[in-house]
Protein backbone atom coordinates (compact mmCIF):
# COMPACT_ATOMS: atom_id res chain seq x y z
CA UNK A 1 0.00 0.00 0.00
CA UNK A 2 2.63 2.32 1.05
CA UNK A 3 4.52 2.29 -2.22
CA UNK A 4 1.04 2.99 -4.04
CA UNK A 5 0.83 5.80 -2.01
CA UNK A 6 4.32 6.98 -1.68
CA UNK A 7 3.68 7.52 -6.26
CA UNK A 8 1.42 10.33 -5.17
CA UNK A 9 1.62 13.65 -3.57
CA UNK A 10 -0.49 14.07 -0.56
CA UNK A 11 -3.50 16.72 -0.89
CA UNK A 12 -4.36 19.53 1.29
CA UNK A 13 -5.97 17.05 3.93
CA UNK A 14 -3.40 14.70 5.43
CA UNK A 15 -4.09 11.27 6.92
CA UNK A 16 -2.30 9.54 9.86
CA UNK A 17 0.62 9.02 7.94
CA UNK A 18 0.63 12.47 5.65
CA UNK A 19 -1.11 10.60 2.58
CA UNK A 20 -4.45 12.29 0.64
CA UNK A 21 -7.28 10.61 2.81
CA UNK A 22 -9.08 11.00 -0.79
CA UNK A 23 -6.15 8.62 -2.11
CA UNK A 24 -6.30 6.34 1.15
CA UNK A 25 -9.94 6.11 0.61
CA UNK A 26 -9.88 5.14 -3.30
CA UNK A 27 -7.04 2.46 -2.53
CA UNK A 28 -9.26 0.96 0.40
CA UNK A 29 -12.25 0.87 -1.37
CA UNK A 30 -10.48 -0.69 -4.46
CA UNK A 31 -9.68 -3.02 -2.23
CA UNK A 32 -12.27 -4.20 -0.54
CA UNK A 33 -14.31 -4.81 -4.14
CA UNK A 34 -11.04 -6.48 -5.10
CA UNK A 35 -11.44 -8.78 -1.64
CA UNK A 36 -15.20 -9.18 -1.41
CA UNK A 37 -15.16 -10.59 -5.16
CA UNK A 38 -12.37 -13.07 -3.91
CA UNK A 39 -14.61 -14.32 -0.95
CA UNK A 40 -16.88 -14.62 -3.01
CA UNK A 41 -15.16 -16.67 -5.52
CA UNK A 42 -13.99 -18.56 -3.27
CA UNK A 43 -17.67 -19.18 -1.43
CA UNK A 44 -18.63 -20.72 -4.62
CA UNK A 45 -15.82 -22.78 -5.19
CA UNK A 46 -16.59 -24.73 -1.60
CA UNK A 47 -19.83 -24.62 -2.60
CA UNK A 48 -19.23 -26.69 -5.19
CA UNK A 49 -16.65 -28.47 -3.64
CA UNK A 50 -19.24 -29.47 -0.43
CA UNK A 51 -21.32 -30.96 -3.10
CA UNK A 52 -19.18 -32.89 -5.05
CA UNK A 53 -18.08 -34.72 -2.13
CA UNK A 54 -21.74 -34.92 -1.63
CA UNK A 55 -22.30 -37.21 -4.54
CA UNK A 56 -19.10 -38.68 -4.51
CA UNK A 57 -20.09 -40.30 -0.57
CA UNK A 58 -23.26 -41.08 -2.25
CA UNK A 59 -21.94 -42.87 -5.06
CA UNK A 60 -18.61 -44.04 -3.10
CA UNK A 61 -19.64 -48.07 -3.57
CA UNK A 62 -21.26 -48.70 -6.52
CA UNK A 63 -22.50 -52.49 -6.70
CA UNK A 64 -23.03 -51.48 -10.68
CA UNK A 65 -22.84 -49.07 -13.29
CA UNK A 66 -26.41 -47.68 -14.11
CA UNK A 67 -27.86 -44.33 -16.12
CA UNK A 68 -28.81 -42.45 -13.14
CA UNK A 69 -25.16 -42.74 -11.62
CA UNK A 70 -23.51 -41.40 -14.91
CA UNK A 71 -26.17 -38.76 -15.32
CA UNK A 72 -25.05 -37.23 -11.92
CA UNK A 73 -21.64 -37.31 -12.12
CA UNK A 74 -20.49 -36.79 -16.05
CA UNK A 75 -21.61 -33.71 -18.13
CA UNK A 76 -19.98 -35.40 -21.07
CA UNK A 77 -18.15 -37.86 -22.64
CA UNK A 78 -15.74 -37.19 -25.82
CA UNK A 79 -14.91 -40.51 -27.75
CA UNK A 80 -11.66 -38.96 -29.98
CA UNK A 81 -11.35 -40.65 -33.15
CA UNK A 82 -9.61 -44.29 -33.23
CA UNK A 83 -5.63 -44.33 -34.35
CA UNK A 84 -4.33 -47.73 -35.25
CA UNK A 85 -1.60 -48.91 -33.37
CA UNK A 86 1.51 -50.99 -35.06
CA UNK A 87 0.24 -53.91 -33.56
CA UNK A 88 -3.31 -53.45 -35.25
CA UNK A 89 -5.50 -52.40 -32.29
CA UNK A 90 -7.40 -49.30 -32.33
CA UNK A 91 -7.73 -47.82 -28.99
CA UNK A 92 -10.22 -44.63 -28.76
CA UNK A 93 -9.48 -42.22 -26.16
CA UNK A 94 -11.86 -41.01 -23.81
CA UNK A 95 -12.35 -37.91 -22.32
CA UNK A 96 -14.96 -37.21 -19.75
CA UNK A 97 -16.16 -34.06 -18.18
CA UNK A 98 -17.80 -33.40 -14.65
CA UNK A 99 -20.42 -30.53 -13.62
CA UNK A 100 -18.43 -29.56 -10.26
Amino acid sequence: MRAALNKCSPGKILGAYGYSCMLCATYLIENIDRLKSELATEKQTTADAEKWIGLIKQYAEPTELNAEMLNTLIEKIVVHKAVKDSDGTEPKKLKYFTDS
